[in-house]
């Protein structure tokens, strides 16, 4: 969780400095066949020994739930 950017508008959404990042991708689709890289800066490892992508499939449910800000609230 510490290494989580949150909102500083880092290039990627984990970063542990001089260790390793994470960026994290979403998706509702079927197949995972590509994810989209929103600039370079994502997939710059300078000064890290490690750069991860974490791509999640996420699927739709109808029934009630919690949404993914009532569980961040």
């Amino acid at each position: 969780v510490n290494a989580w950017t949150r909102t500083q508008r880092s290039p990627q959404d984990f970063i542990v400095p001089g260790v390793c990042a994470v960026e994290v991708k979403t998706t509702e689709a079927m197949n995972l066949r590509e994810v989209h890289i929103h600039g370079e800066n994502q997939l710059d490892g300078s000064g890290l020994t490690g750069l991860f992508l974490a791509c999640l499939r996420l699927e739709a449910n109808d029934e009630e739930g919690e949404s993914l800000n009532d569980v961040i609230r």
